[in-house]
């Protein structure tokens, strides 16, 4: 179980772990959740339509509900952010320290680090749908 976060040029997954403490991380980097819109379907099950109707359980689900551009650029910067903040404690000392930035640990080591770093390329290009 867990979360694709997807567009038409393709996705990825994240476990329901992974997803909820990259949000985490976000937040605790600057990033406001704009909220996410209910949106339309076709049969073929592709995007027909992003409603103005705000999903009312936010990111918690994975019901195809759609993160905007904007949302999304917003959550790649705060992500960015963190990295850059995990990357000088990386440099200082290669050890986790009292002053490590928030959620350090959930991204210490070189896998996860590469799960963050194909989520902030991810989020730059814009408008997801959570499934």
């Amino acid at each position: 179980m867990g979360y694709d976060l997807i567009r038409d040029c393709g996705g990825f997954h994240l476990t329901i772990h992974g997803w909820g403490v990259l949000l985490e991380t976000a937040k605790a980097f600057g990033w406001t959740a704009e909220g996410t819109f209910e949106a339309e379907y076709d049969d073929d099950c592709s995007l027909a339509a992003v409603l103005k109707t705000p999903y009312e359980y936010g990111y918690g689900f994975n019901d195809g509900q759609v993160v905007t551009t904007m949302d999304a650029v917003h959550l790649a910067a705060a992500l960015e952010e963190a990295l850059r903040q995990y990357e000088e404690v990386d440099a200082r000392s290669g050890d986790v320290t009292s002053d490590a930035p928030a959620f350090y640990t959930d991204w210490q080591d070189e896998e996860s680090r590469e799960t963050l770093r194909e989520s902030i390329a991810f989020f730059k290009r814009g408008q997801f749908e959570i499934w």
